[in-house]
């Protein structure tokens, strides 16, 4: 996955890095059906209860290299504002880093 986001021009994207199914299992109810009432505007919680979270999660996940890549090559590019990548972006930034071979 790293080697294809780092071979396209795949844009930028606003969505937040989320670990879905271990969110969802840590906090209550009615607040995990709040934040996914949230990701999922106009789609009834009966339909959400039917998703497939496992594929949901990777896909969020997939977003969040994706938007993290951006940046970075904005980052590279000498383009890149102070403080747009944070802490996490750069620890993703490394981890996806070495599964590519980068040193």
């Amino acid at each position: 996955m790293v080697a294809l986001l780092r071979q396209s021009d795949v844009g930028d994207t606003d969505r937040p890095s989320v670990q879905l199914a271990d969110m969802l299992k840590l906090i209550p109810t009615p607040l995990a059906d709040a934040y996914l009432i949230e990701q999922f505007p106009g789609v009834p919680l009966s339909v959400i209860d039917g998703m497939d979270f496992h594929r949901l999660t990777r896909a969020l996940e997939v977003q969040r290299m994706r938007d993290v890549e951006a940046k970075r090559r904005l980052a590279a590019e000498g383009k890149a504002p102070d403080g747009l990548l944070s802490s996490e972006d750069w620890r993703l930034i490394r981890e996806m880093d070495r599964i590519a071979g980068v040193e």
